[in-house]
């Protein structure tokens, strides 16, 4: 038996055919391997994290907030603390645990990058945090351990696969709407391909799908990219980082045990390695009626100040969040710090601008006790 947790970094759920948004609003030429998948999984339709990797998938791993572990400063030598995490839950669980992620062979694994990989990466009982070379892949990687031949057949393997394919293409990095749907279908084949390489049988294993955070296209991705933008620029990209394109993460589980199913509830980072707990828990048929119960309504999440912003300065930007976001069904409340408009509320991704005292009640109390 496996348990694949499957990361593909970068990826939205609003180019998903079911998630279509008014931004990615141009049409498939076909449905592809994972449009299909998502759709004959149980599928959480309102997952929102922290507009970054490192916090969110953090979080996920581990269940723990991300403020007490100074995950919103990475750079403070006490970031991504170590703690209980999904590998030692499979660990006690008899598994074999196995993480790879392609990451290019040039990607740093020093300062807050080493911290978050002793926080659950280096537990593995083996671990890829990088490419080898630029052809290195998942292939090259099973190939190096002659045990791999062996783990399926003989143990249940925990496989953690944290995919930047879609991330690093040029196509998304820097790239419109229409090149984001061909790096998506181009993806898709990639995972399909990876699982496949995994022995993925779907009628006994089980497939945790994920992504971090979406991805913004021409031309606001400047703001991500670039050092300096004229004021004017700033002003006008800047509100694109709180549109679900960006914001929201995928997350579907395709399982023999669970129902083609979609829920509404919102998900946090943080969620996810709850839920997958109770997967996991002895007393299944009870796991819907627990998933509703840690599950809300609404949710509240905080991003960091993008590269290009006017309203902040190095230290400020690397110690803690400037924007939060209270997320309802109907409505979007948006605050954020030293903006020349710090309050905004977002319906159907039109802005607009309200005093501080018209924020809501919930969202206020947080940003005071931050």
């Amino acid at each position: 038996m496996k348990h694949i947790f499957y990361l593909l970094d970068g990826f939205t759920p609003m180019s998903l055919k079911r998630e279509l948004s008014t931004i990615y609003d141009e049409k498939h030429k076909r449905e592809n391997f994972l449009e299909k998948l998502s759709k004959r999984s149980l599928f959480f339709k309102n997952c929102y994290g922290y507009g970054e990797t490192y916090s969110t998938v953090y979080s996920m791993i581990n269940g723990k907030n991300i403020y007490d572990n100074y995950c919103d400063a990475p750079d403070i030598i006490f970031s991504f603390k170590k703690h209980y995490s999904l590998i030692d839950h499979y660990k006690n669980r008899s598994f074999k645990t196995i993480y790879f992620r392609n990451a290019k062979a040039h990607y740093p694994t020093n300062g807050f990058y080493n911290r978050f990989n002793k926080s659950f990466a280096k537990s593995f009982d083996h671990y890829c945090l990088k490419k080898k070379n630029i052809n290195y892949d998942l292939k090259n990687y099973l190939l190096s351990n002659n045990n791999f031949r062996d783990y399926n057949n003989k143990f249940n393997v925990f496989y953690f696969i944290h995919d930047m394919t879609f991330h690093d293409d040029k196509m998304v990095y820097n790239g419109n709407i229409r090149q984001h749907f061909k790096a998506f279908d181009k993806a898709s084949k990639k995972v399909n391909s990876n699982l496949k390489l995994l022995n993925y049988n779907k009628s006994k294993d089980t497939l945790f799908f994920l992504s971090d955070h979406g991805l913004s296209t021409k031309p606001y991705n400047k703001i991500h990219t670039e050092k300096f933008l004229s004021e004017n620029k700033y002003e006008n990209y800047y509100k694109s980082m709180f549109l679900d394109e960006k914001i929201k993460f995928v997350f579907f589980i395709n399982s023999p045990k669970i129902k083609k199913k979609v829920i509404n509830q919102y998900v946090n980072p943080s969620n996810i390695f709850s839920i997958i707990i109770e997967y996991n828990n002895k007393q299944f048929k009870y796991f819907y009626k627990k998933i509703k119960k840690i599950l809300n309504e609404t949710i509240i999440i905080s991003l960091k100040n993008a590269k290009a912003s006017k309203y902040g300065n190095y230290i400020l930007n690397n110690i803690f969040h400037f924007h939060f976001i209270k997320i309802s069904p109907n409505m979007k409340y948006i605050y954020s710090h030293k903006h020349k408009y710090n309050c905004l509320i977002d319906k159907d991704n039109t802005f607009k601008r309200i005093s501080f005292n018209k924020v809501d009640k919930q969202l206020i109390s947080k940003i005071k006790n931050y």
